[in-house]
């Protein structure tokens, strides 16, 4: 990058990225928790995370606090320490996880489409 784009850029100083970074980290747990829940309402589900699914017997509202108590104390102490080049680096790995279990839904979902269409699958019910 040469040193006129990066001019355009000195605005975001580490504190800011990390904050644009956790705020992405959000968007996407909030996603992975609305998709859980639409998915757990089916019998089909099976919840990858050991932590979280013995809570999925629970009332939702339970998984919710979870998640988001979760969130909240990480992301506290993440700005917390927002000036540290680690922090950085452990925001930037933290979406990489998010992203990849964001492309994970996505994979169910087309999976799921799919196996909508095979007639080994969805085999209609004869009347009489």
């Amino acid at each position: 990058m040469g040193p006129r784009l990066w001019n355009r850029f000195r605005w975001l100083t580490r504190p800011r990225r990390i904050l644009l970074l956790i705020g992405a980290v959000w968007v996407l747990n909030v996603f992975d928790l609305g998709y859980t829940l639409l998915e757990a309402t089916r019998g089909s589900f099976v919840e990858m995370n050991p932590v979280a699914a013995p809570l999925l017997a629970t009332p939702t509202y339970v998984l919710v606090i979870y998640k988001a108590a979760l969130v909240t104390a990480s992301s506290a102490v993440l700005l917390l320490l927002r000036r540290h080049r680690v922090v950085e680096v452990g925001c930037w790995f933290l979406l990489a996880v998010y992203l990849y279990v964001a492309a994970r839904w996505v994979l169910y979902y087309e999976d799921l489409l799919a196996s909508l269409d095979d007639p080994t699958v969805n085999i209609p019910r004869l009347a009489g």
